[in-house]
């Protein structure tokens, strides 16, 4: 399989999961609050797109961290400044222009703009779409990134395997050769040890039966013999 089809893979899991988690915050504050997400078509869109954002940058952050411990440790970092600076902790509108400025690099953003305005303004889709378009955009060069490494990565792992398979072909066959040699050999001492206490355990067997029965197994105890 492709570094592209794992990346989809991969991918398709975190978004199915994105969506679920998503759907659950949604109906359950829309039950329970009677909280309302505007129109169904963009609150729909918003969620799939932002999921796929969420699945190109984890994919990116695992691929270049490489070891878990670092990309657990180095995860909730990234996501809080970005939060931050995407205006998710305090509003964009207090922010000095300079921060307004530096804020449009951050996907939480235009997150959070286009859920403004489907929720209190009642746009649809079309009135969000310069936000799903930016969105996308970080979607398909963060996956992107993600695909790329994961190419290196895999091409990496498969030159060292290919190496080591290829070191390891002649000792394999000299050994498995001396394996079978010596299994072989073992194989026959069995067979010989087998047939030895065979014979000795019919010969008692026999020793016992004729004291009880001597006129019956005497000629079977001298064969043996």
């Amino acid at each position: 399989m492709s570094s592209w089809g794992i990346t989809v893979g991969l991918a398709a899991g975190w978004i199915g999961l994105a969506v679920l988690q998503s759907a659950l915050v949604i109906g359950i504050t829309w039950a329970a609050f009677g909280v309302t997400w505007g129109d169904p078509m963009a609150a729909s869109a918003l969620v799939v797109v932002y999921g796929l954002v969420g699945c190109g940058a984890g994919l990116l952050v695992g691929v270049i961290g490489n070891d878990v411990d670092r990309v657990a440790a180095v995860t909730p970092v990234i996501g809080l400044i970005t939060a931050a600076l995407g205006g998710c902790m305090m509003p964009i509108e207090i922010f000095p222009p300079t921060m307004v400025t530096i804020a449009h690099a951050a996907p939480q953003y235009w997150a959070l703009r286009a859920w403004y305005a489907v929720i209190y303004d009642g746009v649809g889709l079309g009135g969000v779409a310069v936000e799903l378009a930016v969105l996308s955009g970080f979607a398909v060069v963060l996956l992107a990134g993600a695909a790329l490494g994961l190419t290196a990565a895999l091409t990496a792992v498969r030159s060292v395997a290919e190496r080591a398979v290829s070191a390891w072909r002649p000792h394999a066959a000299s050994t498995c050769s001396g394996n079978i040699a010596a299994s072989t050999r073992r194989g026959g001492l069995l067979n010989v040890i087998g047939e030895d206490v065979q014979r000795l355990r019919a010969r008692h067997l026999a020793d016992g039966l004729y004291h009880l029965h001597p006129h019956l197994l005497r000629p079977k105890v001298g064969s043996l013999e």
